[in-house]
């Protein structure tokens, strides 16, 4: 999973500017991948940044992706980033 994570990041920063959905997606996918090596924290902190694109472009594909990071952050809702994320995703699907 490290080195999943890893790779988006690297595409992510390859992405060519205009794909911004693109890489709303790419960063939902590396929240997911933080989960699997263990860094809940990072995982909302990228996870975040996702949603902030989403609900800009209005993708249903990166919140349904974000959806499941959510759920897959469960356990580690008491700390305060994913909390937050998980607050932030709550407000923006209403």
């Amino acid at each position: 999973m490290r080195q999943a994570a890893e790779g988006f990041d690297s595409a992510i920063r390859r992405m060519p500017v205009g794909y911004h959905r693109d890489r709303g997606v790419y960063l939902a996918r590396q929240a997911a991948a933080h989960i699997g090596t263990l860094e809940p924290e990072r995982a909302a902190e990228v996870a975040m940044t996702a949603l902030t694109v989403g609900t800009e472009t209005g993708s249903a594909r990166i919140l349904a992706e974000l959806k499941q990071v959510n759920q897959d952050l469960t356990q580690w809702r008491s700390l305060p980033p994913v909390a937050a994320f998980h607050d932030a995703l709550v407000s923006s699907v209403r």
